[in-house]
């Protein structure tokens, strides 16, 4: 027998109003959609002059301005960097895109003139990425450093950038840097990635590797990324490792033994589970004691995203009793106006006071996530708390859903500092290592 039709009257209030808000979230998308529609549309129909190149603005995806040709135009990154390119068909009927340059030093007006020289070129049969492809000058020293200026700093976080390029000096240069992007095969880069140390520095070498001549074939530099298909090297077992309560207790308790600030910038990274970096260089420009926030801004994120962390009762103890009110909450010691550095030494110090090992800063971050699950937090709570992107809400979701949830990582925090609190007052006795040789 068929159920009979659900009276409207009938429909709980929370579904109802449930199903109003999602309608409400996806007119505004669709609205928003029909907005960049109608602004591309128009930017596309006016052409490219001076004016529109110094006032085009960042958007969440990037976007191209074209000239009356629409082959020449200027492109804009969400990072704001923007550049003028010009768009053209080889004789092999392949579509490239050549960058004529970098639109904060060259005028419109210069970019326009070369872009006319080169189509001039390219009716004749010449081109201009062939060009600088075969020339002995274009080395891969020369490759990287258009990768990094127009890629890595503009568009990476710092930490990431500038691993990117340590790997890049420490292990690629002496062997490639010199020679012409031309003349290096497959075979080259891979040899160069098995000059690593271990396998997940091999892994990392081939994936900067990758990622410089995936940039390149999409900027037109070079054909293709020579890597494609290539052998991957073993990616490192993810750790998974987490400090038991005893653990937690044992490390908490040795921060009273460090040097300042080392010991408050150890407890104030268990208090927030945030990036090591994320809390070393924390300013109170970033600190808002008033609304009890504390804003990480998106440069600083490695997710490049603005990223906001509740002070909670004990976070905000800890704040409004520090001794330093201004600059860096945690400042260096060695150089004034500077953030704490030299993490492995002070690592290492509170490792030998706290008696255990196998165990690494970025566990604690671990650490922190695992039990906020372990007292009942959503899972996409919990990364929302951390600053962690990942595939829990799907990018389709992420687009309805902007919420930040404030108020749930607020009450996250402040629960997970009352079950750490219980932890540390707990009667543990000091751990003992097999090699001391003595029995609890």
């Amino acid at each position: 027998m068929e159920n009979p039709k659900q009276d409207p009257k009938d429909v709980p209030l929370n579904i109802i109003k449930a199903r109003s808000g999602f309608d409400e979230i996806a007119a505004k998308t669709r609205n928003k959609m029909e907005r960049e529609n109608a602004r591309r549309k128009k930017r596309e129909s006016r052409g490219l002059t001076q004016r529109i190149v110094d006032r085009a603005k960042p958007e969440e995806k990037e976007y191209r301005i074209p000239d009356d040709l629409k082959t020449f135009g200027l492109r804009v990154r969400p990072s704001g960097h923007k550049t003028y390119e010009l768009t053209y068909k080889t004789r092999g009927k392949e579509f490239r895109r050549f960058k004529i340059g970098d639109a904060t030093v060259m005028s419109l007006k210069e970019a326009s003139a070369k872009a006319l020289e080169l189509r001039s070129d390219i009716l004749e049969g010449i081109d201009p990425q062939g060009d600088r492809k075969t020339h002995e000058s274009f080395t891969l020293d020369v490759f990287f450093r258009s990768y990094v200026k127009d890629r890595v700093r503009p568009d990476l976080s710092k930490s990431w950038g500038g691993e990117i390029e340590r790997i890049y000096l420490n292990y690629v240069q002496k062997y490639l840097g010199s020679l012409p992007v031309a003349g290096i095969t497959r075979k080259d880069l891979m040899r160069c990635a098995q000059s690593g140390s271990t396998e997940h520095v091999r892994q990392k070498i081939r994936a900067v590797l990758s990622a410089l001549y995936t940039w390149g074939t999409e900027m037109g530099e070079i054909d293709g990324n020579i890597l494609k298909g290539s052998r991957s090297f073993l990616k490192p077992n993810s750790r998974d490792r987490v400090l038991s309560d005893h653990e937690l207790w044992a490390a908490w308790s040795a921060t009273s033994k460090l040097n300042s600030p080392w010991g408050e910038y150890f407890r104030f990274l268990i208090l927030t589970g945030q990036r090591r970096s994320e809390v070393a260089a924390i300013h109170w420009r970033e600190v808002d004691l008033e609304q009890l926030v504390w804003h990480i801004p998106g440069e600083r994120m490695k997710n490049r995203d603005n990223h906001s962390v509740p002070i909670t009762p004990a976070m905000h103890e800890f704040l409004s009793t520090a001794e330093n009110q201004k600059g860096y909450l945690f400042q260096s010691t060695r150089e004034s106006n500077q953030p704490i550095s030299g993490f492995s030494k002070a690592v290492k110090r509170w490792k030998e006071e706290a008696n255990f090992d196998g165990w690494r800063l970025h566990d604690l971050r671990r650490t922190v996530a695992t039990n906020l699950g372990k007292i009942g937090i959503a899972p996409h709570v919990i990364e929302a708390v951390i600053g962690h992107r990942s595939g829990t809400i799907s990018d389709i979701a992420k687009v309805y859903n902007r919420h930040q949830y404030e108020v749930e990582k607020l009450d996250a925090l402040t629960r997970w500092h009352e079950y750490l609190f219980e932890v540390l007052a707990q009667d543990f006795k000091p751990i003992v290592r097999p090699e001391d040789d003595i029995m609890l």
